[in-house]
């Protein structure tokens, strides 16, 4: 994973598409994982500015 700084990012910005990529769930309403990294994999065979994905902290069950 690359990570720009700000005055490297800016341009970058501007020289393609940005991707936001959907986040998955299964029919359990559950996060899919697969199927989110495999739309990530697909967005990445493109030619993009940058995709901007947002890693969540999965949160622990109350007991």
């Amino acid at each position: 994973m690359s990570q720009l700084s700000a005055e490297e990012l800016r341009p970058a910005l501007g020289r393609g598409l940005l991707s936001f990529p959907v986040t998955h769930f299964d029919d359990e309403l559950e996060f899919d994982e697969r199927a989110y990294r495999d739309h990530v994999g697909w967005l990445s065979e493109y030619d993009v500015a940058g995709i901007f994905a947002r890693r969540v902290a999965r949160a622990k069950a109350s007991s």
